[in-house]
């Protein structure tokens, strides 16, 4: 549903904020992806009928790895005054692990010169995870000539959920294991835009 949503707040900013700026429009580039991600799960194994106190076991682990991809999107990038804008964004990102996450981002900030520094926040779908989540961050892009850029964003992933259960017959009793699992989510990305549009 808040997917759903995210989608709705960019088409109606889409027809409010119409691209005027270097920087606007569709754009194409690549991506350099260096994750940081923690890892904690927690498994409740519980017989029925039931021993007096469930086993649970709990678990905890951070790994780091990294991507490269290349990435489609729209801009409207729109001046509220002189020096401050706002931007909303539409895109798809694949990445050389076969991942894909797309989604919409709400960018504001100011430009200094060529340089363009901003906050982001907006609504991703990680197909890996099958979820949408909230994600937020900060980020600068400067702006080579009119039609291309190179951008630094850190960015942080709303905390994925997920729970599953399983059964498992012996005999008289049932094995039932219920898994609780959290990932939280730190993105360090380089970028290298073309905009086709101003």
């Amino acid at each position: 549903m808040i997917f759903v949503k995210g989608y709705f707040y960019f088409f109606l900013a889409a027809l409010l904020f119409q691209p005027a700026l270097a920087g606007s429009g569709f754009y194409y580039g690549f991506d350099a992806v260096s994750h940081a991600l923690d890892t904690s799960t927690e498994v409740r194994l519980t017989f029925t009928p039931p021993p007096p106190n469930p086993g649970v076991q709990s678990d905890g682990r951070s790994q780091s790895f990294s991507d490269v991809g290349f990435h489609l999107g729209y801009l409207f990038k729109h001046r509220r005054t002189q020096n401050y804008f706002m931007a909303p964004e539409f895109f798809v990102t694949t990445l050389d692990s076969n991942d894909t996450i797309y989604g919409t981002n709400f960018k504001f900030g100011t430009d200094i010169g060529n340089l363009r520094v901003f906050a982001n926040l907006g609504v991703n779908r990680v197909e890996a995870f099958r979820q949408n989540k909230l994600q937020f961050g900060l980020g600068a892009e400067y702006a080579i000539n009119d039609h291309q850029a190179i951008s630094v964003e850190w960015l942080r992933v709303d905390t994925i959920k997920e729970d599953t259960t399983a059964d498992s017959v012996f005999g008289s009793q049932t094995l039932t294991t219920d898994t609780h699992t959290e990932r939280d989510i730190e993105v360090i990305k380089i970028s290298f835009r073309i905009y086709l549009l101003e």
